[in-house]
């Protein structure tokens, strides 16, 4: 449920629990290729997986979704998802621009689309290659997780990256194309922060505030934002 106005508490609460906010608009897809899929690509330890994209406009990415699923137990195991950089050969370079890691063992032994939110978006710019870079600090050749991918390259603004060392270097298979999705999240959430009677408005992050008030004050009122 997504809110389109907001509201600003004034007056004086002696009491309020806290409650998640919603954006005020919802997920757009951006860059993706998620039809056919002709064959799959398996992961682990220092076997990372990549696939660039290049966006038609600039924007936000918040989150990415993948087509994969798990083979055999991965307990103990993290499985880190993030957006990188590229060089000047469409390779992925640099840190993580943004990453999120997950428990490697939730992800469903079925395939199915998995999604990864980042508690801040990357900010990409329009006409520019980057990658979607994916690996899991564990695993072996029978304990792993594979993501579908499709011959032909049919989608035109990058390909499958593939890495043998962790990273530091890749190798493009120009004629393959992993099945993903990226998303922006349009609109906008500020969220209370500090202690009644003063107090200051900030966007949230996944360390830090992102609830609004609820609660039985003696004495208020809303005003719009």
């Amino acid at each position: 449920m997504a809110e389109t106005t907001y509201n600003t508490k004034v007056g004086s609460p002696t009491y309020w629990v806290w409650e998640k906010c919603d954006y005020g608009g919802g997920w757009t897809l951006q860059e993706h290729y998620d039809e056919a899929y002709s064959a799959a690509i398996a992961f682990h330890t220092v076997n990372w997986e990549a696939q660039t994209f290049t966006p038609a406009t600039a924007h936000g990415c918040k989150k990415v979704s993948l087509y994969t699923h798990r083979y055999g137990d991965l307990t103990g195991v993290n499985l880190t998802v993030s957006i990188r950089n590229t060089d000047g050969s469409g390779h992925p370079t640099g840190g993580d621009l943004v990453s999120k890691t997950v428990d490697a063992n939730s992800i469903s032994t079925d395939y199915a689309w998995v999604e990864f939110e980042f508690a801040t978006p990357a900010s990409l710019l329009a006409s520019t290659k980057y990658a979607i870079v994916w690996r899991i600090d564990g695993g072996d050749g029978t304990h792993y997780i594979e993501t579908r991918c499709q011959s032909g390259n049919p989608y035109a603004g990058g390909n499958v990256e593939r890495s043998s060392n962790s990273g530091d270097s890749w190798t493009a298979l120009t004629t393959y194309d992993y099945n993903f999705r990226e998303y922006e999240l349009v609109g906008a959430e500020k969220c209370p922060v500090g202690a009644e009677p003063s107090w200051a408005w900030q966007v949230p992050t996944s360390g830090g505030p992102n609830k609004t008030p609820q609660g039985g004050p003696t004495s208020f009122s809303w005003a719009s934002e």
